[in-house]
């Protein structure tokens, strides 16, 4: 018993080890980060079509105030789950308009899904098979 407890705080320490390298790598250069084609955007300089709307919708949110339809050239934009709408407005309100405030939320969720993946991977096989989980699933 206590040595399944032990493996398993070992497991979670290195799975928020795992979380902050992941975090680190998606996070270098994410304001220089080009995505696709050129720029959809000019004003904003956003490359990606999802992305452009994505974030069009977002500002709009926390300009006005409706979080429950957000908009997209003042129609009700609900084509896409408002969950990453939702986390990006807040992350703007708290860190003012930024490429990495709108970006800060996909970031965190990326990291901890490569931390998720390690963690499953090491408690079901092995360490060994939890750094190769996790370095695949980067």
């Amino acid at each position: 018993m206590l040595r399944r407890l032990i493996a398993a705080h070992q497991i979670a320490f290195c799975a928020v080890i795992v979380f902050l390298i992941s975090f680190a790598s998606l996070a270098w250069n994410i304001n220089q980060a080009g995505i696709a084609a050129a720029y959809n955007d000019p004003i904003a300089h956003i490359r990606a079509q999802d992305e452009a709307a994505i974030v069009s919708a977002t500002i709009g949110v926390t300009k006005d105030s409706d979080w429950m339809t957000p908009k997209l050239k003042g129609r009700p934009f609900i084509l896409k789950p408002p969950l990453l709408i939702w986390l990006s407005a807040l992350s703007i309100r708290l860190l003012g308009l930024s490429l990495f405030s709108v970006r800060l939320p996909a970031l965190i969720l990326g990291a901890a899904g490569v931390a998720a993946v390690f963690a499953w991977a090491a408690h079901a096989r092995s360490m060994a098979a939890g750094m190769l989980g996790g370095e695949s699933s980067y």
